[in-house]
């Protein structure tokens, strides 16, 4: 648009930053915060991941040794209990592991079908 085209045009003059102040506070690192990112994108593709397997079943998706091991680091201590595992290093025993979770649980009895599954990439 002629907008566009008008702000790529201008020259931003570089922002200098504030002079430190001994009462300012702590800036966390950049390496903090990159953390914390992947740590919601792994949570998130961990709760999309199971809700493809409740929904659809083991074969809705080629699970890989990660796909198992992120549902069990994040997704069955907080649906199952802090007690629950599965063993995520053999998919196919971990994936028999989940599925006797799910049909056991008392917490995914009226689960809404169709929940995030089709959101895996």
């Amino acid at each position: 648009s002629d907008r566009q085209r008008a702000r790529i045009g201008r020259v931003i003059a570089p922002v200098q930053p504030p002079a430190e102040s001994p009462h300012q506070k702590e800036e966390v690192p950049a390496g903090d915060d990159a953390a914390a990112l992947q740590q919601a994108n792994e949570a998130e593709r961990a709760y999309v991941l199971f809700w493809r397997f409740v929904n659809e079943g083991r074969g809705a998706h080629d699970w890989r040794k990660n796909d198992l091991r992120l549902i069990n680091s994040i997704v069955v201590p907080r649906m199952f209990g802090e007690d629950a595992r599965i063993n995520w290093s053999h998919p196919n025993l971990g994936l028999d592991e989940l599925q006797h979770l799910v049909d056991t649980s008392q917490v995914l009895q009226g689960a809404p079908a169709g929940r995030a599954a089709s959101e895996v990439s």
